[in-house]
């Protein structure tokens, strides 16, 4: 038996005892005292630290998730932008939406320069149609010809899209391509085809001089969308132009048919004037002669008058009809009295009261305006005439330096003007297609059971020669100027 503290005294080493002795009056060591507040207080570290470590990872994870959703938002957001200028948006301003969309994009994913290329119309060159980009950065070639890209654009051909991080990369069989990027200094390209109804028309392409770049899935999708985007604005706008285009030449067909339907009408009031009207006349003059060579007793007289008082009143609808073909009092005595003596004509024929205001009108008007008002107002007239039930109607004309403004008021029955469209009348339809044949606008207003109003207005030629010089009417400007 021997004494721990004798031990600590003389310096004698636990391990220098003989086996088996017993050490008394031994002072516990501090794991010995506090082992359990020890190992409590490991394992509480421990798991602090376990804690915040898993919070720093998860707090790295969210940070780089916020990253990629606030990077993501904001292509998003760009993608949006763009897509929603290319709405409604002109022919003229194309070129200037799509730089833009590049530039958001070259800026959005830290690029060097982005182009869009055209292909040629032999279908052998790529045309830098619009580029965009960074400050000190060149510009992308003009011209691009397809041969010094064919396995490049194989695969753009295919709808993949093709993308080099660094031009070592590129596989034997593309070195066409190799000593293109050489040549331009580029060290990592991106590119995807442009399609407009399924055909390809063109690349979108992307590029890095500075440095190479690991092109991820993210980027190219990136690409690939915006892709779509200007593709389809592209299309639309085409279909739009074609659609105009359509509606041009639908119009000049109409215009066309309008001018051919006057020439014909002339041509048959021409015919009916000096043939037919002649020869009814001749005939009336032939049998009066054989009526005055008659007695009187004659039973035959009376019905040589009754045939040549037909043949008179023959001849005076032919004339009144050829008049109607085509009004040789527009050409004579101008637009205000032929459509004066139209109003007076209807007004004794339907019975129904037509005021007629005349203001200052241009001194030469040209004849496709006056004629495409004259006609207007015949039609006019006519549906006042047939389905207004009206008593009265009022016309207005008007001008000044810029164009010349009709209108035609009844305050009859009226009609739902929307009802109107897609109806196989043709009197509307004809009004509107010989005011826009002119350059001009029509407006019809109509609601039932308070009448109808047409409001025509024409536009002068700016050339003073063609009729921009102002003469007073007879009448002084009319109230309820338009």
């Amino acid at each position: 038996m021997f004494d721990w503290r004798q031990l600590r005294r003389w310096g004698i080493d636990e391990d220098d005892l003989p086996d088996g002795s017993l050490v008394l009056f031994r002072e516990p060591t501090v794991w010995e005292t506090y082992w359990a507040y020890i190992t409590a207080a490991v394992t509480a570290i421990a798991l602090q630290a376990m804690l915040i470590g898993t919070l720093l990872v998860n707090r790295r994870r969210r940070r780089r998730a916020e990253r990629t959703l606030a990077d993501q938002l904001q292509f998003e957001t760009v993608l949006s932008d763009v897509s929603s200028r290319f709405v409604g948006i002109t022919p003229d301003a194309v070129n200037a939406e799509i730089e833009r969309a590049l530039a958001c994009i070259v800026e959005q994913l830290r690029l060097d320069r982005g182009a869009l290329f055209r292909l040629s119309e032999d279908g052998r060159e790529l045309l830098a149609n619009v580029t965009s980009v960074r400050p000190g950065e060149a510009q992308p070639p003009a011209v691009i010809p397809l041969d010094s890209i064919p396995w490049m654009w194989a695969q753009l051909v295919r709808g993949d899209v093709f993308h080099v991080s660094a031009t070592s990369d590129l596989p034997a069989e593309a070195f066409h391509e190799r000593e293109l990027a050489d040549r331009l200094g580029v060290k990592a390209v991106a590119a995807v085809a442009l399609q407009e109804s399924g055909q390809v028309c063109g690349l979108l392409a992307f590029g890095l001089r500075a440095h190479e770049q690991s092109w991820d899935a993210r980027i190219l999708q990136r690409i690939r969308l915006i892709s779509e985007v200007i593709g389809n604005a592209l299309a639309h706008l085409r279909a739009d132009a074609a659609l105009a285009a359509s509606r041009n030449e639908t119009r000049q067909l109409a215009g066309r048919l309008l001018t051919a339907q006057e020439e014909e009408r002339k041509r048959l009031a021409r015919e009916m004037h000096d043939d037919v009207s002649q020869r009814l006349a001749a005939n009336a003059i032939q049998v009066g002669q054989i009526e005055q060579q008659l007695t009187v007793a004659n039973p035959a007289r009376p019905a040589l008058a009754s045939v040549r008082e037909q043949l008179s009143d023959l001849s005076q609808d032919v004339h009144r009809i050829s008049r109607q073909l085509h009004p040789s009092i527009l050409d004579d005595l101008g637009l205000a009295d032929a459509i004066r003596s139209e109003c007076q004509r209807w007004e004794s024929r339907s019975q129904i009261a037509v005021d007629f205001r005349c203001g200052e009108l241009p001194a030469d008007i040209r004849k496709d305006i006056a004629l495409c008002l004259f006609r207007i107002t015949q039609e006019a007239l006519r549906n006042a005439a047939r389905h207004a039930q009206t008593e009265r109607i009022e016309l207005v004309l008007n001008a000044d330096a810029e164009c010349i403004r009709w209108k035609v008021q009844d305050y009859g029955c009226g009609f739902d003007v929307a009802l109107t469209r897609g109806q196989p009348g043709l009197g509307l339809a004809s009004m509107q297609e010989r005011a826009r044949f002119v350059g001009g606008d029509i407006r019809i207003e109509s609601v039932p059971g308070q009448g109808t109003t047409i409001v025509v207005s024409l536009p002068l030629p700016e050339d003073p020669e063609d009729g921009l010089p102002i003469r007073p009417h007879e009448q002084h400007n009319a109230e309820g100027d338009l």
